[in-house]
């Protein structure tokens, strides 16, 4: 089985708690992933589903904070709890923050790879590849200091949200994406100045997938950032 893309939803806010509502939908082997953005570094305290009164944690995949920018994080929550009523999801900041995060349900999969290759750098090009087969998906979160022109810079890569964290001047941006996995896939941003920026990415695997995929290398590898200047 292959996986798939489900709903998307996305929100950001000045707050310390940023709630949103999410449609999770239907399907097998479901997977919710939230990617969240921290505008000011502050620690992500947790996320939620919160469905019908219950909230069910999401786990970290991988969080990265680029001090004097923000923080970028990835959480995940397999085979959340379908809604008969309401449903959200929430994301509680350690302090008031400017943030922006998203969701994505994704059917077919199962537990996202915890990759070591995030990167704190800076440059007009940003760019990641995560081993993956060509039934998995993979997704990332990124926020930029100043976003002006963000775009993400790959054929297939789908923008989930592109999201200003506060008003006036540029403030900082949070954004994430997606694509369908081959081998060596890049997940790219590009904008128009050479601000720092801060990305995170992994791999969602497809649920009849077990163990690494088959490639003669390791089953988690990043290659380094490419950063134009």
């Amino acid at each position: 089985m292959a996986v798939a893309v489900g709903n998307t939803s996305s929100a950001s806010g000045n707050t310390a708690s940023l709630a949103w509502v999410h449609t999770l939908g239907t399907g097998s082997d479901l997977v919710l992933i939230c990617s969240v953005g921290a505008g000011d570094g502050a620690s992500i305290n947790s996320v939620t589903w919160d469905v019908d009164g219950v909230n069910e944690s999401l786990s970290l995949v991988r969080s990265l904070n680029n001090p004097g920018l923000g923080r970028a994080a990835l959480y995940f929550l397999l085979n959340p709890s379908a809604a008969t009523g309401s449903s959200e999801i929430t994301v509680v900041y350690a302090t008031k923050n400017r943030g922006a995060a998203g969701a994505i349900t994704f059917t077919g999969a199962t537990t996202p790879d915890n990759d070591d290759g995030s990167q704190a750098e800076t440059g007009t090009v940003r760019s990641e590849s995560v081993v993956a087969g060509a039934d998995d998906y993979i997704v990332d979160s990124m926020m930029v200091q100043d976003g002006t022109g963000l775009a993400v810079g790959e054929t297939g890569q789908i923008q989930n949200y592109s999201l200003a964290m506060g008003t006036g001047g540029s403030p900082p941006r949070g954004a994430a994406s997606y694509r369908d996995g081959v081998e060596g896939n890049n997940m790219s941003w590009t904008w128009d100045n050479s601000g720092q920026a801060v990305i995170v990415a992994c791999r969602i695997p497809a649920a009849s997938v077990s163990g690494p995929p088959p490639y003669p290398f390791k089953q988690r590898l990043f290659q380094r950032a490419h950063i134009t200047r």
